[in-house]
């Protein structure tokens, strides 16, 4: 059997790959960052054997075909986790699992994904950068653009009394389904050839696109709950080049735009508990 090392597996990414690689008969490691709760909503918490982060090291060192999978969300500890275990690893295949708004904004992450780079270019080691764009599901945290409409849609539902909200238009921006995407890097990282990769949908949506799919998912008029402030200088986003992800991996989403509300909308009662 084969192994995996899931370096934050609690997150939403690392519980939703720790499940479907358990599920395609890998046995799953993973050390947590925040506690157990993801793994724990998706019934896979007894599937994973859980790692204290100061023993990483060793357990990735002793795994026979093993696979780092490294979610590195740019958090000080975690980073200096993922430092530590793929340092000590050079012979191991790799993936450097970062969200690319993270990526821009963090020089520190830069670095690190600059240097799995370095590694797969001068030392001939199987590594590679998965580059999320933005992404959400049920296990997402609570402050998202996606997660404050579904919920203020879902409340409103129920008869709450939701107070106004005043969201700035972000333009189109890629959105997708994590579930889904951890498909895609779980294929990304088993090429014989590696490369490093930007994934996301191909399909943007704006705030207004989320506002009116989620409310009319739950058949409300979004007007006297939801403003929407124009903001356009909002820079234009880098498109995810779709073709070459499926070139590569024969990967491509199935859940966007409209399906994509609908998804996080069905799971608004479930985030929010």
């Amino acid at each position: 059997m084969t192994n995996a090392l899931v370096l934050g597996a609690d997150g939403p990414v690392g519980a939703y790959l720790s499940r479907l690689l358990q599920a395609r008969g890998t046995a799953v490691f993973g050390t947590l960052e925040n506690g157990s709760g993801a793994l724990a909503a998706l019934g896979s918490l007894g599937d994973v054997n859980i790692v204290p982060a100061f023993d990483a090291v060793r357990v990735a060192g002793e795994l026979p075909q093993v696979t780092i999978y490294a979610i590195n969300d740019g958090n000080p500890d975690q980073a200096a986790l993922v430092a530590e275990v793929l340092a000590a690893t050079p012979t191991t295949r790799l993936a450097h699992v970062v969200d690319a708004a993270v990526l821009r904004h963090s020089p520190a992450l830069l670095a690190q994904a600059r240097q799995v780079g370095d590694w797969r270019r001068d030392d001939g080691r199987n590594a590679v950068n998965a580059v999320l764009h933005a992404h959400d599901s049920r296990l997402g945290p609570r402050d998202t653009l996606p997660a404050i409409i579904t919920d203020a849609a879902w409340r409103a539902s129920k008869g709450e009394a939701v107070p106004p909200l005043e969201l700035l238009e972000t333009g189109p921006r890629d959105w997708g389904w994590t579930p889904e995407y951890v498909d895609a890097i779980a294929r990304l990282t088993a090429m014989p050839r590696p490369l490093d990769l930007a994934i996301g949908s191909g399909h943007p949506l704006t705030t207004a696109d989320f506002v009116r799919d989620a409310f009319a998912f739950f058949r409300l008029d979004p007007g006297p709950y939801v403003t929407i402030v124009p903001r356009p200088e909002a820079p234009p986003e880098t498109p995810v080049d779709t073709a070459r992800l499926k070139t590569a991996t024969g990967w491509s989403a199935s859940t966007w735009g409209r399906d994509l509300v609908r998804a996080l909308s069905e799971g608004a009662a479930a985030r929010a508990s």
